[in-house]
């Protein structure tokens, strides 16, 4: 192979075939990651909606006790508005990573405020979020797309 047959980026670079891999490879796994958290959102949100006993705030809660209906339908169009925004970060929409971040960071908040709910998931998807942003982001090269 001579120095002219090697393809070059757009800095001059050499294309490393394994790095476009690389970077399928972790935009499919956040896309997969950011499904499963919507998935859980909207279990939240159906479990709060049809279930109001099931739920119970916690005694003094500052957003108060009888926000649960109003916290159902905010995991429900979260978790419908995660599992898009995965679908359409795996499809490689040019706008979905920023659209990944902004619906990750609403879901970090939305979880961090459920914590006195159900501790154990909330923190779950908290981690899954990080996950996400990570993944969504390793190996990110603004030209390739």
């Amino acid at each position: 192979m001579t120095l002219h047959d090697r393809r070059l980026d757009s800095r001059g670079r050499p294309l490393h075939p394994d790095r476009s891999v690389r970077r399928a490879q972790s935009t499919s796994f956040a896309a997969v990651l950011l499904v499963v958290v919507g998935a859980f959102h909207v279990v939240h949100g159906l479990t709060a909606l049809l279930s109001e006993e099931f739920v119970a705030p916690p005694r003094g809660y500052f957003l108060g006790e009888d926000m649960i209906t109003t916290w159902g339908w905010a995991h429900l169009l979260l978790g419908v508005a995660a599992v898009a925004a995965g679908w359409s970060l795996r499809r490689r929409v040019m706008w979905a990573r920023g659209v990944t971040v902004a619906v990750v960071t609403v879901s970090m908040m939305a979880s961090f405020l459920w914590i006195p709910f159900y501790p154990i998931a909330a923190v779950l998807i908290i981690v899954l979020d990080v996950f996400v942003m990570w993944a969504a982001f390793a190996d990110y090269d603004p030209k390739a797309e």
